[in-house]
């Protein structure tokens, strides 16, 4: 009898490149993306590791010089206090260095505070001889609006943020103990990019030296008419703003026939004579808000009016009500 043939071998089995095969050829590519992915995280985390230095008392200002003298496309600046002390000192040169960066076509912006009642004269005074400077070389100004004080320190520099408890006057760079942070890092620059741009939308432009309004506010007790007689210095030609009750009201017109008017507003501890050179349209009692400048002294012809707030608007709240 005759045996059947034997059945033909198996095929031979799949391989992967190289021989390799193909489900141990499988695991290993998961090994290799999986060892890439995490060697460029690894990368990827190293470009991007924050570069953080604690900036204190005295290393701030040669930190700030630094920064200042090698910026190329930005500077933003927040600050409460921008003082100039009408001498050259420290302050100058720092003034210098953004000018010297603007000039070379850095932009630079300035954001600071607008000017509190309870802040006092001297702090516009210092305050101003800082802005006029900068002002002066073409450096963009905006002051924060009258409701809200500024009390930050920040400093943007390119891809740079310095910010901490240092303002920029000479006690807070040679003689305070202060703490600071210089980081350089694309997303926390990003942020208080962001933070800074919003506030300089809400901010308006540094009219100049002496001609800024000055907020009512205070932390105090005082009513704002009470406020402004007691700090004539301080208010004396700038623009004011205050709400009262209208008393003695007058409707003249001068000898040339130009209408012009008189009254006091009073508010719940004191008043201040109004002059407004138009007829508004209010009654006595009527509580309303006005707006103008301030002077302690105006002289018109062979008069002398003290505590005279010269008005520009004057808007009722309430028909013959109380502030």
């Amino acid at each position: 009898m005759t045996r059947p043939p034997s059945p033909p071998p198996p095929p031979p089995r799949p391989k992967g490149l190289s021989g390799i095969p193909k489900s141990l050829g499988v695991v290993l590519l998961l090994i290799v993306t999986f060892g890439l992915g995490y060697q460029l995280g690894r990368t990827f985390r190293g470009l991007h590791e924050p570069e953080i230095q604690a900036v204190v008392d005295r290393e701030y200002y040669p930190t700030l010089k630094t920064l200042l003298s090698q910026a190329q496309d930005r500077i933003d600046l927040l600050m409460f206090q921008l003082f100039d002390y009408e001498k050259e000192d420290a302050m100058d040169t720092v003034y210098r260095l953004l000018i010297d960066a603007s000039k070379r076509g850095v932009e630079v912006r300035v954001l600071t505070e607008g000017g509190e009642a309870y802040l006092g004269e001297s702090f516009l005074e210092k305050s101003d001889r800082a802005l006029a400077k900068l002002q002066a070389a073409g450096i963009e100004i905006r002051l924060d609006p009258s409701h809200v004080t500024t009390h930050a320190k920040l400093c943007i520099v390119d891809d740079q943020v310095l910010l901490g408890s240092t303002n920029w006057n000479y006690y807070a760079f040679f003689r305070n103990h202060e703490t600071n942070v210089r980081i350089r890092d694309p997303l926390v620059v990003r942020d208080f990019e962001a933070y800074f741009n919003r506030l300089w939308r809400e901010a308006k432009p540094y009219p100049g030296p002496g001609k800024r309004e000055v907020s009512m506010t205070d932390p105090g007790q005082d009513s704002p008419i009470a406020r402004l007689l007691k700090n004539k210095g301080l208010y004396d030609g700038r623009k004011v703003t205050l709400q009262g009750r209208v008393e003695n009201l007058q409707f003249r017109f001068s000898q040339r026939g130009n209408p012009y008017t008189i009254f006091r507003l009073r508010d719940r501890a004191a008043r201040v004579r109004v002059y407004m050179r138009t007829h508004p349209t209010i009654a006595e009692g009527d509580s309303v808000q006005v707006s103008g400048t301030y002077h302690k002294e105006r002289k018109v012809g062979r008069f002398t009016y003290r505590n005279e707030i010269e008005a520009d608007q004057v808007v009722v709240l309430n028909k013959g009500g109380t502030p």
